[in-house]
């Protein structure tokens, strides 16, 4: 019997137990959008990439929210690397962090933005690299994470 249960937890602690859950993007980006950022549209991981110069070869998925409005710094960006490209990911995400930081922080046309992109989260979450930038940034984290 103990043999069996033994079996039994070392099966449920390699299946049953993994942290790495799939977040359903598109849901959590109607979420977001009508709780938190409203005046915000989901957007294509292309927009992201040709306006920074990012390559997202590597991407498996990806949330791209940001204001319709050209004077809001606040966005989501949720990217999922292909699998065993997490390096190339992260190198490419901290250079998007840079050029987005620059274009808000070290520019200061806008303030109240200035302010929000320097408190942004940036972070990851299972596989997946998270940037948010919002006066809502750990709730909109909480959401990520509940979904």
């Amino acid at each position: 019997m103990k043999k069996i249960i033994f079996i039994l937890s070392f099966f449920f602690l390699f299946t049953g137990c993994s942290n790495n859950k799939t977040l359903d993007l598109q849901s959590l980006g109607s979420k977001i959008t009508q709780e938190y950022l409203t005046n915000h549209e989901i957007g294509n991981i292309d927009t992201i990439s040709g306006r920074y110069d990012i390559d997202t070869t590597n991407v498996k998925d990806s949330l791209v929210i940001t204001s319709k409005d050209f004077d809001d710094a606040t966005m989501v960006l949720i990217l999922l690397p292909e699998n065993g490209k997490n390096k190339e990911v992260q190198q490419e995400m901290d250079e998007f962090l840079s050029s987005y930081r620059n274009q808000w922080v070290d520019m200061n046309y806008f303030p109240e933005q200035k302010d929000l992109v320097e408190k942004a989260l940036s972070t990851t979450y299972n596989n997946y690299f998270i940037y948010i930038v919002s006066s809502d940034n750990e709730n909109i984290l909480k959401l990520v994470k509940s979904s």
